[in-house]
């Protein structure tokens, strides 16, 4: 980690949570996330139920929450 006193610079990202870079040049990654590519499919799959359904129906709001 960067010593006290010492500036660093992030760039908030999506596939990674954000990217560092201080004075030196030296690059710091925070986490990210990995499963986005899963997620979006499993978030398609419910869109695509709920699209078929009457709009304010019960299973338009069930489907909304999930």
């Amino acid at each position: 980690m960067p010593e006290p006193g010492e500036v660093v610079a992030f760039d908030l990202g999506i596939k990674t949570l954000a990217v560092g870079t201080n004075e030196q040049g030296r690059v710091y990654h925070v986490g990210g996330f990995k499963g986005s590519r899963w997620y979006n499919k499993q978030l398609d799959k419910i869109r695509s139920k709920r699209d078929k359904c009457q709009k304010k129906s019960r299973r338009y709001k069930h489907l909304s929450k999930v």
